[in-house]
């Protein structure tokens, strides 16, 4: 009897590009026994879905309906999950459609909704359920080039075997093992004195550090 782990990942985004690569490379390692992919379009979801059982000889996929410019989507997608999930991909994103500064109902840039506010509906919502076990990944380009006013920085991207590779379980790095390349969007470490200038509350420090 295997005593490896079994874990659970959702992916947002997870139909196309760097969610979808993330998806068939977990999928690839054998403590990964269930992967949600969050998705707003049903028909693309089932190509990718079909797409990533081939390439990977496995049916652990299993599709959410998800669009995270919508909060309620959001909320919609988490419930019609059961049980947790040990990490949690954070990639899906874009430019914000046709209209990008056009308003939401709920009173957000579509930009803004897109690529913020429902990651933040999404986490919040798992934390507050007591249901994410173990890490949850931001997947974005402004991660791997570095946010200097908000004190990431650019990660150094470091060339390793595919027999090396990281995963989000180990909540590190995702590479792409047929680039040899590492993707370590979400590997920048917080400067916490830049996120002090930033609006809003201070960032709290761990007992005994220093500003």
């Amino acid at each position: 009897m295997s005593t490896t782990p079994e874990k659970t990942v959702l992916i947002t985004g997870a139909n196309v590009g760097i969610g979808k690569e993330i998806a068939r490379q977990l999928a690839l390692r054998p403590e990964i026994a269930h992967i949600y992919l969050a998705c707003r379009n049903r028909e693309k979801a089932r190509t990718a879905k079909a797409e990533l059982e081939t390439e990977t000889g496995r049916r652990i996929f299993d599709i959410v309906l998800m669009d995270v410019s919508d909060p309620a989507s959001v909320r919609a997608g988490l419930a019609g999950i059961d049980g947790s999930i040990d990490a949690v991909v954070m990639n899906a994103g874009g430019m914000g459609g046709k209209t990008p500064m056009a308003v939401t109902a709920d009173g957000a840039t579509y930009m803004f909704a897109q690529n913020v506010l429902g990651h933040v509906v999404l986490l919040e919502t798992l934390l507050a359920e007591d249901r994410l076990g173990e890490v949850a990944v931001l997947a974005g380009s402004e991660a791997a080039r570095g946010l200097p006013k908000m004190g990431f920085k650019r990660p150094s991207f470091v060339s390793k075997s595919a027999d090396e590779l990281a995963t989000v379980i180990d909540g590190s790095y995702f590479a792409d093992r047929r680039t040899d390349v590492n993707l370590a969007y979400g590997a920048g470490q917080v400067d916490r004195g830049a996120m002090d200038g930033l609006p809003g509350p201070p960032i709290p420090r761990p007992a005994g550090s220093s500003p």
